[in-house]
């Protein structure tokens, strides 16, 4: 059926992306969280690994009229994401949590910056470091600071906690306040101009 040819079609390509986004993605949490001992990983699941969908449905016709709806199909595929064997959702702190998914945002953004166009994306980081410690932020923040990252667009509303972000980056960098509806820009900190005097 055509369904099931679009479905082998969305099977393949997905199994081929995660295949190339795992060794991307695995190695980068490890070095935000400084913690050898959490091994991570993604599963793709799907239908596509029991064949080919069409007797799937045919098996499974009567059920889905029952209940009203699609039982099977590429639109029910998941992904397994796992911290030392154990479900990342039910086993994971809040802090792990968050590093998990920032560390996938990050390997997105590797993987889209080396495959098609090979473009640089823009990176904004939008009020990600509520929950994470000290040490976790400081990794994350060292580590988009890197010559793998371009243009970067941090948002807090913690201008203490911002300050000592940006602080931590070395990095040249343009402060805008939003207050009361009004946005005001801050003057520009260039502390690689700094040390070039000396």
């Amino acid at each position: 059926t055509l369904m099931d040819a679009d479905a082998a079609v969305i099977y393949t390509t997905r199994r081929e992306f995660v295949e190339a986004f795992q060794p991307i993605f695995a190695p980068l949490y490890a070095r935000l969280c400084n913690a050898a001992a959490e091994t991570v990983s993604i599963t793709y699941e799907s239908h596509g690994d029991r064949g080919a969908l069409a007797p799937i449905l045919r098996e499974g016709r009567v059920r889905e009229h029952i209940v009203g709806h699609t039982l099977h199909g590429p639109h029910k595929d998941n992904l397994d994401l796992q911290m030392n064997g154990h479900s990342v959702r039910r086993e994971a702190s809040q802090g792990q949590i968050k590093t998990f998914f920032i560390a996938m945002k990050l390997a997105q953004f590797l993987y889209l910056k080396n495959h098609g166009e090979r473009r640089t994306p823009l990176l904004l980081l939008d009020d990600i470091f509520d929950k994470l410690d000290a040490g976790r932020v400081s990794c994350i923040v060292d580590y988009v600071s890197g010559d793998d990252f371009g243009q970067i667009f941090i948002t807090d509303t913690n201008r203490d906690h911002l300050d000592s972000i940006l602080a931590a980056t070395h990095r040249d960098y343009r402060l805008f306040v939003v207050e009361h509806g009004q946005i005001r820009c801050e003057p520009s900190s260039t502390p690689h101009d700094e040390t070039q005097k000396d």
